[in-house]
């Protein structure tokens, strides 16, 4: 299973950046309060798509020895330095369902932030089995917007109603997949624990 891992990961992220050319594509946002400070979410939503189309690279084991890794992985944390803290503009400026929205998302965006700054240091600290740790608990923070997408659409085809608001349900999905995504992501660290403490995702038969 963890040699699929790698590969399922790159599917997820070419459905975000799909997403992220979509927002593009829709006559208006399906929030109105982005109008407030619309920058901030351009630079989400575009930064964002292209940080998820770079992540699938630092999988692949023929690019790690050549020194693209450490450079795709420097692009990746300035990049997703802007994600968190625009990230954290949205939530708490122009959350889409209300206080809820900032009670709940303000924490994994602020971990988000922490985990990139912390798995930096620990690279150039040369403390690599942190670093790895560090960025997939980062990873599985910024992929989990994917899952909620996947989550959220059929949960308002089959369980929307006066109770169960666009709001509600988009709150409950970004929950559940950001706690699905860190325990995941959890699982996944303690597995590849036991073995050697590189990542090398096999993307060459892909």
């Amino acid at each position: 299973m963890i040699k699929t891992l790698p590969k399922s990961l790159a599917l997820l992220c070419a459905l975000g950046v799909m997403a992220s050319v979509g927002h593009y594509l829709q006559d208006s946002p399906y929030n109105p309060s982005f109008s407030i400070i619309p920058s901030a979410v351009h630079a989400h939503v575009v930064l964002g798509g292209l940080f998820l189309l770079l992540v699938p690279l630092q999988f692949f084991s023929r690019l790690r020895g050549n020194g693209t890794h450490k450079a795709t992985g420097r692009v990746l944390v300035s990049i997703g330095l802007v994600i968190g803290v625009t990230a954290l503009i949205i939530t708490l400026v122009m959350p889409y369902s209300g206080n809820a929205e900032r009670l709940f998302i303000t924490p994994f965006a602020l971990f988000f932030l922490y985990a990139i700054i912390t798995g930096f240091f620990a690279a150039r600290a040369r403390d690599f089995q942190r670093h790895q740790a560090m960025m997939i608990r980062a990873i599985a923070i910024a992929t989990a917007v994917v899952t909620m997408r996947i989550v959220f659409i059929p949960s308002m085809i089959w369980f929307g109603s006066e109770e169960l608001t666009p709001e509600v349900l988009s709150i409950a999905s970004f929950t559940f997949a950001f706690i699905f995504h860190s325990a995941f992501a959890e699982w996944w660290i303690r597995t590849r624990s036991t073995g050697a403490a590189e990542i090398t995702g096999d993307l060459k038969a892909a």
